[in-house]
Protein backbone atom coordinates (compact mmCIF):
# COMPACT_ATOMS: atom_id res chain seq x y z
CA UNK A 1 0.00 0.00 0.00
CA UNK A 2 2.70 2.21 0.73
CA UNK A 3 4.28 1.74 -2.80
CA UNK A 4 1.21 2.10 -3.97
CA UNK A 5 0.79 5.60 -2.43
CA UNK A 6 3.68 6.54 -3.29
CA UNK A 7 3.51 5.83 -7.11
CA UNK A 8 0.35 7.85 -7.32
CA UNK A 9 1.67 10.87 -5.11
CA UNK A 10 4.13 11.05 -8.46
CA UNK A 11 0.79 10.70 -10.78
CA UNK A 12 -1.10 13.98 -9.17
CA UNK A 13 2.43 15.76 -9.12
CA UNK A 14 2.15 15.38 -12.76
CA UNK A 15 -1.21 16.23 -13.05
CA UNK A 16 -0.59 19.23 -11.53
CA UNK A 17 2.20 20.05 -13.57
CA UNK A 18 -0.17 19.72 -16.90
CA UNK A 19 -3.04 21.80 -14.73
CA UNK A 20 -5.14 18.88 -14.47
CA UNK A 21 -6.97 19.10 -10.58
CA UNK A 22 -6.35 15.38 -9.36
CA UNK A 23 -9.46 15.39 -7.49
CA UNK A 24 -11.21 15.22 -10.81
CA UNK A 25 -9.58 11.87 -11.26
CA UNK A 26 -10.14 8.68 -9.13
CA UNK A 27 -7.66 8.35 -5.77
CA UNK A 28 -6.37 5.37 -7.35
CA UNK A 29 -6.68 6.14 -11.17
CA UNK A 30 -4.68 3.15 -12.57
CA UNK A 31 -5.22 0.21 -9.99
CA UNK A 32 -8.07 -1.01 -7.67
CA UNK A 33 -7.94 0.90 -4.23
CA UNK A 34 -5.00 -1.50 -2.17
CA UNK A 35 -6.96 -0.22 0.80
CA UNK A 36 -10.63 -1.05 -0.19
CA UNK A 37 -11.30 -3.94 2.23
CA UNK A 38 -10.40 -1.54 5.22
CA UNK A 39 -12.36 1.00 3.62
CA UNK A 40 -15.02 -1.19 3.35
CA UNK A 41 -14.13 -2.37 6.91
CA UNK A 42 -14.82 1.64 8.39
CA UNK A 43 -17.75 1.96 6.21
CA UNK A 44 -19.47 -0.46 7.52
CA UNK A 45 -18.52 0.38 11.25
CA UNK A 46 -19.75 3.95 10.85
CA UNK A 47 -22.69 3.49 8.65
CA UNK A 48 -25.11 4.25 11.84
CA UNK A 49 -23.06 6.72 13.32
CA UNK A 50 -24.47 10.30 12.05
CA UNK A 51 -21.14 12.01 13.07
CA UNK A 52 -19.37 10.56 10.41
CA UNK A 53 -22.04 10.56 7.32
CA UNK A 54 -20.43 13.49 5.68
CA UNK A 55 -17.04 12.42 6.28
CA UNK A 56 -17.41 9.11 4.42
CA UNK A 57 -19.44 10.56 1.62
CA UNK A 58 -16.28 13.18 1.70
CA UNK A 59 -13.82 10.63 1.35
CA UNK A 60 -15.92 8.06 -1.07
CA UNK A 61 -16.05 10.91 -3.42
CA UNK A 62 -12.30 11.53 -3.85
CA UNK A 63 -11.86 7.58 -4.08
CA UNK A 64 -14.44 7.98 -7.22
CA UNK A 65 -12.98 11.33 -8.65
CA UNK A 66 -16.36 12.79 -8.37
CA UNK A 67 -15.60 15.74 -6.15
CA UNK A 68 -18.22 17.10 -3.71
CA UNK A 69 -19.14 20.92 -4.36
CA UNK A 70 -16.21 23.37 -4.15
CA UNK A 71 -19.18 26.12 -2.71
CA UNK A 72 -20.18 23.41 0.46
CA UNK A 73 -16.99 22.41 1.20
CA UNK A 74 -15.74 26.22 1.71
CA UNK A 75 -18.54 26.72 3.99
CA UNK A 76 -17.66 23.68 5.92
CA UNK A 77 -13.86 24.71 6.33
CA UNK A 78 -14.76 27.98 7.63
CA UNK A 79 -17.18 26.79 10.50
CA UNK A 80 -16.44 28.66 13.52
CA UNK A 81 -13.11 27.30 15.29
CA UNK A 82 -15.29 26.92 18.36
CA UNK A 83 -17.24 24.44 16.97
CA UNK A 84 -14.49 22.38 15.66
CA UNK A 85 -13.03 22.61 18.64
CA UNK A 86 -16.04 21.39 20.53
CA UNK A 87 -15.69 18.12 18.84
CA UNK A 88 -17.02 15.74 16.54
CA UNK A 89 -20.73 16.23 17.49
CA UNK A 90 -20.77 19.83 17.33
CA UNK A 91 -19.38 19.55 13.87
CA UNK A 92 -21.19 16.99 12.59
CA UNK A 93 -24.86 18.95 13.61
CA UNK A 94 -23.39 22.14 11.91
CA UNK A 95 -21.96 20.40 8.65
CA UNK A 96 -25.92 18.91 8.38
CA UNK A 97 -27.39 22.54 8.51
CA UNK A 98 -24.89 23.58 6.18
CA UNK A 99 -25.41 20.90 3.77
CA UNK A 100 -29.79 20.92 4.20
CA UNK A 101 -29.07 24.86 3.70
CA UNK A 102 -26.77 24.21 0.86
CA UNK A 103 -28.71 21.79 -1.21
CA UNK A 104 -32.44 23.47 -0.34
CA UNK A 105 -30.66 26.47 -2.22
CA UNK A 106 -29.30 24.80 -5.20
CA UNK A 107 -32.66 22.22 -5.89
CA UNK A 108 -35.73 24.31 -6.24
CA UNK A 109 -38.84 22.90 -7.00
CA UNK A 110 -41.68 25.09 -7.81
CA UNK A 111 -43.12 24.36 -3.68
CA UNK A 112 -42.38 23.89 -0.09
CA UNK A 113 -42.93 21.38 2.36
CA UNK A 114 -44.64 23.07 5.35
CA UNK A 115 -46.57 21.94 8.61
CA UNK A 116 -50.62 21.97 7.96
CA UNK A 117 -51.37 22.56 11.59
CA UNK A 118 -55.09 21.34 11.75
CA UNK A 119 -54.16 18.24 9.91
CA UNK A 120 -51.10 18.02 11.83
CA UNK A 121 -49.37 16.66 8.88
CA UNK A 122 -46.62 17.76 6.55
CA UNK A 123 -48.13 18.93 3.09
CA UNK A 124 -46.95 21.04 -0.35
CA UNK A 125 -47.35 24.44 -0.77
CA UNK A 126 -46.81 25.35 -4.01
CA UNK A 127 -44.45 28.67 -4.47
CA UNK A 128 -46.38 30.31 -7.23
CA UNK A 129 -49.73 29.88 -8.97
CA UNK A 130 -50.37 29.62 -12.71
CA UNK A 131 -52.77 32.42 -13.59
CA UNK A 132 -56.67 32.87 -13.18
CA UNK A 133 -58.14 30.06 -15.87
CA UNK A 134 -54.58 28.84 -17.23
CA UNK A 135 -53.81 26.16 -14.82
CA UNK A 136 -57.66 24.85 -14.87
CA UNK A 137 -57.63 24.98 -19.07
CA UNK A 138 -54.45 23.10 -18.80
CA UNK A 139 -55.86 20.37 -16.63
CA UNK A 140 -58.74 20.30 -19.20
CA UNK A 141 -56.89 19.74 -21.93
CA UNK A 142 -54.67 16.65 -20.47
CA UNK A 143 -58.24 15.11 -19.58
CA UNK A 144 -59.09 15.49 -23.34
CA UNK A 145 -55.89 14.24 -24.20
CA UNK A 146 -56.91 10.57 -21.52
CA UNK A 147 -60.23 10.87 -23.59
CA UNK A 148 -59.05 11.17 -27.22
CA UNK A 149 -59.24 6.91 -27.07
CA UNK A 150 -62.45 6.78 -25.15
CA UNK A 151 -63.54 5.21 -22.17
CA UNK A 152 -61.25 1.95 -23.16
CA UNK A 153 -58.42 2.22 -25.39
CA UNK A 154 -58.41 -0.10 -28.13
CA UNK A 155 -55.61 -3.20 -28.53
CA UNK A 156 -53.63 -0.94 -30.91
CA UNK A 157 -53.50 1.57 -28.11
CA UNK A 158 -53.30 -0.39 -24.74
CA UNK A 159 -49.51 0.70 -24.20
CA UNK A 160 -50.88 3.83 -23.11
CA UNK A 161 -53.05 2.27 -20.40
CA UNK A 162 -50.33 3.53 -17.78
CA UNK A 163 -49.78 6.69 -18.82
CA UNK A 164 -53.26 7.74 -19.19
CA UNK A 165 -53.79 6.77 -15.88
CA UNK A 166 -50.51 8.85 -14.59
CA UNK A 167 -52.28 11.83 -16.60
CA UNK A 168 -55.49 11.50 -15.56
CA UNK A 169 -54.42 11.34 -11.61
CA UNK A 170 -52.39 14.05 -12.51
CA UNK A 171 -55.43 16.76 -13.96
CA UNK A 172 -57.63 15.60 -11.40
CA UNK A 173 -55.70 16.09 -8.41
CA UNK A 174 -56.36 19.89 -6.90
CA UNK A 175 -53.29 19.53 -4.60
CA UNK A 176 -50.82 19.10 -7.60
CA UNK A 177 -48.51 21.95 -8.24
CA UNK A 178 -47.64 23.50 -11.59
CA UNK A 179 -44.49 21.30 -11.82
CA UNK A 180 -46.31 18.53 -11.03
CA UNK A 181 -48.24 18.92 -13.79
CA UNK A 182 -46.04 19.62 -16.11
CA UNK A 183 -43.68 17.01 -15.26
CA UNK A 184 -46.64 14.40 -15.89
CA UNK A 185 -47.67 16.15 -19.29
CA UNK A 186 -43.13 16.03 -20.15
CA UNK A 187 -42.89 12.53 -19.03
CA UNK A 188 -46.08 11.38 -21.01
CA UNK A 189 -44.57 12.49 -24.22
CA UNK A 190 -41.32 11.10 -23.06
CA UNK A 191 -42.74 8.00 -23.14
CA UNK A 192 -45.36 8.28 -26.28
CA UNK A 193 -41.76 8.76 -28.02
CA UNK A 194 -40.50 5.78 -27.02
CA UNK A 195 -43.54 3.37 -26.87
CA UNK A 196 -43.79 4.53 -30.96
CA UNK A 197 -40.10 4.15 -31.78
CA UNK A 198 -40.50 0.53 -30.44
CA UNK A 199 -43.62 0.03 -32.66
CA UNK A 200 -46.02 -0.77 -29.50
CA UNK A 201 -48.43 1.89 -30.59
CA UNK A 202 -48.97 3.68 -33.62
CA UNK A 203 -46.76 6.52 -34.89
CA UNK A 204 -48.97 10.32 -34.92
CA UNK A 205 -47.95 10.10 -38.85
CA UNK A 206 -49.78 6.94 -38.90
CA UNK A 207 -52.94 7.61 -36.45
CA UNK A 208 -54.97 10.44 -36.05
CA UNK A 209 -55.99 9.65 -32.47
CA UNK A 210 -52.17 9.38 -31.63
CA UNK A 211 -51.84 12.50 -33.39
CA UNK A 212 -54.78 14.31 -31.31
CA UNK A 213 -52.99 12.94 -28.11
CA UNK A 214 -49.52 14.03 -28.47
CA UNK A 215 -50.42 17.87 -29.56
CA UNK A 216 -52.68 17.65 -26.48
CA UNK A 217 -50.36 16.87 -24.12
CA UNK A 218 -47.46 19.14 -25.30
CA UNK A 219 -49.77 22.02 -25.80
CA UNK A 220 -50.86 21.64 -22.18
CA UNK A 221 -47.11 21.04 -20.84
CA UNK A 222 -46.50 24.67 -22.86
CA UNK A 223 -49.51 26.27 -21.63
CA UNK A 224 -47.76 25.66 -18.41
CA UNK A 225 -44.42 26.19 -18.85
CA UNK A 226 -44.92 29.66 -20.14
CA UNK A 227 -47.11 30.78 -17.57
CA UNK A 228 -45.09 29.96 -14.21
CA UNK A 229 -41.81 31.29 -13.82
CA UNK A 230 -40.61 28.93 -11.06
CA UNK A 231 -41.80 26.07 -13.21
CA UNK A 232 -38.98 27.37 -15.84
CA UNK A 233 -36.47 28.17 -12.86
CA UNK A 234 -37.00 23.94 -11.89
CA UNK A 235 -36.25 23.22 -15.22
CA UNK A 236 -32.96 25.22 -15.48
CA UNK A 237 -31.60 23.84 -12.00
CA UNK A 238 -32.73 20.28 -13.50
CA UNK A 239 -30.50 20.76 -16.12
CA UNK A 240 -27.69 21.15 -14.41
CA UNK A 241 -27.49 17.91 -12.49
CA UNK A 242 -25.92 15.25 -13.89
CA UNK A 243 -26.89 12.50 -11.74
CA UNK A 244 -25.67 8.66 -10.77
CA UNK A 245 -26.51 5.50 -9.46
CA UNK A 246 -26.13 6.49 -5.65
CA UNK A 247 -30.33 6.15 -5.04
CA UNK A 248 -30.25 2.73 -7.24
CA UNK A 249 -27.46 1.60 -5.09
CA UNK A 250 -29.48 2.24 -2.03
CA UNK A 251 -33.04 1.31 -3.06
CA UNK A 252 -34.23 -0.55 -0.22
CA UNK A 253 -32.57 2.30 2.58
CA UNK A 254 -34.31 5.04 0.01
CA UNK A 255 -37.49 3.57 0.00
CA UNK A 256 -37.97 2.59 4.13
CA UNK A 257 -36.87 6.54 4.60
CA UNK A 258 -39.91 7.00 2.36
CA UNK A 259 -42.04 4.75 4.88
CA UNK A 260 -40.93 6.49 7.34
CA UNK A 261 -41.63 10.06 6.06
CA UNK A 262 -45.31 9.09 4.68
CA UNK A 263 -46.46 8.26 8.01
CA UNK A 264 -45.88 12.18 9.29
CA UNK A 265 -47.27 13.68 5.38
CA UNK A 266 -51.04 14.26 3.70
CA UNK A 267 -51.90 11.49 1.27
CA UNK A 268 -50.75 13.84 -1.16
CA UNK A 269 -47.60 13.99 -0.76
CA UNK A 270 -47.16 10.44 0.87
CA UNK A 271 -47.89 9.39 -3.03
CA UNK A 272 -45.78 11.47 -4.55
CA UNK A 273 -42.66 10.60 -2.34
CA UNK A 274 -43.56 6.58 -3.02
CA UNK A 275 -44.42 7.04 -6.90
CA UNK A 276 -41.07 9.01 -6.86
CA UNK A 277 -39.19 6.22 -4.88
CA UNK A 278 -39.81 3.58 -6.84
CA UNK A 279 -38.93 5.38 -9.79
CA UNK A 280 -35.66 6.49 -8.58
CA UNK A 281 -34.45 3.63 -7.44
CA UNK A 282 -35.36 1.36 -9.80
CA UNK A 283 -32.40 0.73 -12.64
CA UNK A 284 -34.71 -0.33 -15.63
CA UNK A 285 -36.43 3.05 -15.61
CA UNK A 286 -35.75 5.42 -18.41
CA UNK A 287 -32.95 7.81 -17.48
CA UNK A 288 -34.66 10.49 -18.17
CA UNK A 289 -37.91 9.94 -16.05
CA UNK A 290 -35.06 8.59 -13.64
CA UNK A 291 -33.64 11.59 -13.26
CA UNK A 292 -36.91 13.94 -12.59
CA UNK A 293 -38.16 11.50 -10.40
CA UNK A 294 -34.74 11.50 -8.48
CA UNK A 295 -34.71 15.75 -8.14
CA UNK A 296 -38.28 15.95 -6.66
CA UNK A 297 -37.64 12.79 -4.23
CA UNK A 298 -33.68 14.43 -3.51
CA UNK A 299 -35.75 17.75 -3.21
CA UNK A 300 -38.72 17.02 -0.78
CA UNK A 301 -36.19 14.62 1.51
CA UNK A 302 -33.95 17.88 1.88
CA UNK A 303 -37.29 20.18 2.66
CA UNK A 304 -38.27 17.38 5.23
CA UNK A 305 -35.14 17.63 6.79
CA UNK A 306 -35.41 21.17 7.47
CA UNK A 307 -38.37 21.15 9.02
CA UNK A 308 -37.27 18.08 10.83
CA UNK A 309 -34.16 20.37 12.57
CA UNK A 310 -36.90 23.18 12.82
CA UNK A 311 -39.31 21.11 14.77
CA UNK A 312 -36.47 19.60 17.05
CA UNK A 313 -34.74 23.07 17.37
CA UNK A 314 -37.98 24.26 19.21
CA UNK A 315 -39.14 26.27 16.35
CA UNK A 316 -42.58 25.10 16.23
CA UNK A 317 -45.00 24.50 19.59
CA UNK A 318 -47.75 22.26 20.12
CA UNK A 319 -49.92 25.10 19.85
CA UNK A 320 -49.72 25.23 16.59
CA UNK A 321 -49.67 21.61 15.58
CA UNK A 322 -50.90 18.03 16.85
CA UNK A 323 -48.68 16.39 19.70
CA UNK A 324 -48.54 13.11 17.47
CA UNK A 325 -46.15 15.33 14.34
CA UNK A 326 -44.22 16.81 17.41
CA UNK A 327 -43.15 13.22 19.04
CA UNK A 328 -42.79 11.62 14.90
CA UNK A 329 -40.66 14.17 13.88
CA UNK A 330 -37.67 13.97 16.07
CA UNK A 331 -37.81 10.09 15.46
CA UNK A 332 -37.46 10.38 12.09
CA UNK A 333 -34.46 12.93 12.49
CA UNK A 334 -33.12 10.68 14.33
CA UNK A 335 -33.48 7.38 12.36
CA UNK A 336 -30.19 6.33 11.02
CA UNK A 337 -32.55 5.13 7.98
CA UNK A 338 -33.37 8.37 6.77
CA UNK A 339 -29.99 9.98 7.58
CA UNK A 340 -28.42 7.32 5.15
CA UNK A 341 -31.07 8.02 2.34
CA UNK A 342 -30.19 11.88 2.77
CA UNK A 343 -26.72 10.80 2.23
CA UNK A 344 -27.72 9.16 -1.29
CA UNK A 345 -29.56 11.96 -2.22
CA UNK A 346 -26.62 14.28 -1.77
CA UNK A 347 -24.07 11.80 -3.90
CA UNK A 348 -26.62 11.78 -6.35
CA UNK A 349 -26.61 15.44 -6.60
CA UNK A 350 -23.00 15.32 -6.12
CA UNK A 351 -23.52 17.83 -3.20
Amino acid sequence: AAVAAWEDVRWDAALLAEGVRPDSTPLWPDRDNPLEKTWQNILTALKDDPIWLFWTRWYQAALDGTRLSDALLEDIALIDNAIWEAGPQAVAEEIRKIELDFAADSLPNGETVEIDAEAGKLHLRPLTELPEGIGAYACRKMLKAVNVFGPQPGNQYAALADDLDMIRKAAEDDAATPVELFDTCASASRRLTTRIATETVPSAEEDALIADYETRIREAGADILANDAEAQRVLDARKRITGNDALVEEATTVRDAVEIVAEVTDDHLADALRTDADTATDAETAEADRKEASYRLGSRLIKIAKVAGWVVGGGVTATVTTAALLEAIPTIQASPVFQQALQAVLRFFGL
